[in-house]
Formats: structure tokens, C-alpha cells, sequence
């Protein structure tokens, strides 16, 4: 019981992170797992600079942003 117990606080913990990673540098363009097709903006780390993607509705992280202004803003380092 005591193990199982460890189990769960140690998955809310890896959650927990997870959810507190910075948008920026969390992975670009996660579509999520439902089906709609919203445009949006995510930022790729690796090449600094936001592109379009296609987002389904739910799930996927926070590297998504509405506008492309919004993702330069936050996430676009300068030259």
C-alpha cells in the first residue's frame, strides 16, 4: 500500500513539472488528441521563431498562442 501510495505522489509530482515549464520551451506545434482544426502559433526554439500550426481543441501544452504577436512577445529572443 505504502508503495502504491509513493507511486501516485510521484506521478503528480512529474505532472506538476510538466505543467510548470515555461511555453517557450516546451515542445512546438502539439496538436492535441481532439479533431478541430484552430490556427495557431508555436514557437520552435531551435530556429527562434513562431510559425503557424494546426491545433485540435484540447490537451497539447502551452506552446500555443492565438496570435503571431503574441507568440514573438513572449517566446522570439533578439538577434
Amino acid at each position: 500500500m505504502k508503495l502504491l501510495l509513493l507511486f501516485w505522489m510521484l506521478c503528480g509530482a512529474c505532472a506538476v513539472n510538466v505543467a510548470e515549464a515555461e511555453p517557450c520551451d516546451q515542445p512546438p506545434g502539439v496538436k492535441g488528441v481532439c479533431r478541430m482544426v484552430l490556427p495557431r502559433y508555436t514557437y520552435k526554439k531551435a530556429e527562434n521563431e513562431c510559425e503557424t500550426f494546426f491545433y485540435g481543441g484540447c490537451n497539447g501544452n502551452e506552446n500555443r498562442f492565438e496570435t503571431l504577436e503574441e507568440c514573438t512577445k513572449t517566446c522570439v529572443k533578439p538577434a
